[in-house]
Order: C-alpha cells, then structure tokens, then sequence
C-alpha cells in the first residue's frame, strides 16, 4: 500500500525542484506522505516500503520456523545480512550520521542472530570461562546499537554547542561599548581628571564660604565706627 501512494506521487517526491516548489505552497499533493519519505534521499524516497518488508520478514519469516532448530536465527542471518548490504552500498538517508547509525544497528543485528545460531548448535564448551566470556560478547553485541546511538547524539550536541560559540561570540562584540565610550574607564589618565575634576568643584564652596565671612567682618567694622561717632548715621 506504501508503495502504490509512493508510486503514484514519483514524479514529486523524485525531483528537488518539485519538492522545493510543493513546500512553498505548503505541501497541498504529497503532504500526507512526508512522514514515509522525510528521513530519506529524493533519490530512495521509496526506501520506507523496503524497510517496512525487512521489519515483515524478521516477525514473520522467523516465526514460521520451529522454536527448538537453528533454522529461525539462521533466517535472521541471512535477512540481516542481506539488508545490511543494502544500507552499505546504497546510503538512503539524507545525513551521513543517520546512514552510520542504521549500518551499525545492521551489523548489530546480524552479530546478534549469529550469537543466538551459536546457542542454538551448542557451540560453547562446558567450560566456565569459556560461557561466560560467550555470555560477556553476546551482551557487547546487545548493547552495540544502543551505544552508536548515545555516541550519535553527544556528537550532534557537540557540533551543535560548537556551532553555538561563534554567535555569542558576536553578541558580546556587539554588546561591547565603542572606543569613545570606553575612554572613561581604560584610559589610565581618566582617574586623575576626575580627581582633579574633585578637587575643583571642592574650591568652589571654599571661596563662596568666604565671600560672606569678608561682608561680615566689615560690616562690623563700620559698626565700631558709627558707635565712636567716626560714622555718621546715615550710613
């Protein structure tokens, strides 16, 4: 069913020109396919139906067998082999990073189905050791893809705080204040001014306290004089 709608629209979801034209006007023909076709190349838009035929044979296929025989892991080999080839020659995915994390779940997958082969055919001994160092590299193998994907996402952060420096370091250039506004704080000689400036502005009081002191003591000399008679009293 995938593949029919995918089919029908090929001539969109094939071309990045019509892409481009369909998102400007909001995708009105193939926005309902988006979710099957945004992870992938123009040139695999088709590869969701391909993956959806892989996820069918590993439910089904697998389950056809006996549960007791080594033909069920051994279907899982094969089909994880298989499609493991696909992700390596054929790349689907639009980033690089999603292509390595879906061939390193791919190897994952198929080390995992050759482990459970091994356990089926009893290819451990009975040694100790020997099971538990199988039991430690069938857990490695487990832990595989989980891994890849913990490693992906520090690295995207990584690149993504990387990205993020340059940005801010534009703001705190734009956020620094210009030369001539500067000039009062960096210039070693601004201090001085100021307390020169200071010292100024305290001479000013200084000399008004005085003028009203030299008004006073004459005042009272004409005082003395005008009580001596020396002074008429019209003054």
């Amino acid at each position: 069913m995938y593949f029919g709608v995918l089919f029908k629209h090929r001539k969109v979801l094939a071309s990045t020109v019509e892409l481009e034209k369909e998102a400007e006007l909001g995708y009105p023909t193939v926005g309902h396919l988006l979710f099957l076709t945004e992870p992938y190349s123009t040139r695999f838009y088709w590869f969701e139906t391909l993956e959806c035929m892989r996820r069918l044979l590993l439910a089904s296929v697998i389950g056809m067998a006996s549960a007791g025989s080594a033909a069920s892991p051994t279907l899982g080999l094969l089909i994880s082999v298989t499609f493991t080839f696909i992700f390596v020659d054929k790349k689907p995915y639009k980033k690089a990073a999603d292509s390595k994390l879906a061939v390193t779940l791919a190897y994952s997958l198929a080390a995992l189905f050759l482990g459970a082969l091994l356990v089926k055919v009893d290819a451990t001994s009975d040694d100790t050791n020997d099971q538990a160092l199988f039991g430690y590299l069938l857990v490695l193998v487990f832990m595989a893809g989980p891994l890849a994907s913990i490693i992906q996402f520090l690295a995207s952060a990584s690149a993504s705080t990387k990205a993020a420096f340059p940005a801010t370091a534009e703001v705190m250039k734009s956020a620094k204040p210009d030369d001539n506004q500067a000039t009062d704080v960096n210039s070693p000689e601004d201090p001085m001014k100021a307390l020169k400036t200071g010292v100024t502005n305290l001479e000013d009081p200084m000399k008004a306290l005085k003028a009203p002191s030299k008004q006073a003591g004459k005042l009272l000399k004409e005082t003395k004089l005008v009580a001596s008679g020396k002074i008429g009293t019209s003054i």
